[in-house]
């Protein structure tokens, strides 16, 4: 698992599984869930560590074994990331995504 020292975690983080995690985002929420072999981090290269190239992860999303995060993309409170899905665009709060581009399966409410 790797996570930058600088990275801004709030309380209550769930990792169920640590395997292959990358957690190269620019800030995560209170009770947020990630399961193994998610990716959260810039498109491109960033040696910077640029947090204006990184996603934000709000209070109380989730985020499935396997998906990516790419770019500074903003993802919802209470949100739901499906396995596998690779997110490029913000999440609205609530919605629960999937798919490679990751679409809304289910709009938050």
């Amino acid at each position: 698992m790797e996570i930058p020292s600088s990275l801004e975690i709030g309380p209550g983080l769930i990792i169920p599984h640590t395997n292959g995690i990358i957690l190269g985002a620019a800030r995560i929420g209170s009770n947020v869930t990630i399961y193994q072999q998610v990716t959260l981090g810039a498109k491109m290269a960033d040696w910077d560590y640029d947090l204006t190239q990184r996603p934000v992860v709000e209070d109380g999303a989730t985020i499935a074994a396997g998906a990516k995060v790419l770019g500074p993309v903003l993802l919802g409170s209470n949100c739901v990331i499906g396995a596998n899905a690779v997110v490029v665009s913000n999440v609205n709060p609530g919605d629960v995504v999937g798919g490679v581009p990751a679409r809304v399966l289910s709009p938050g409410k």
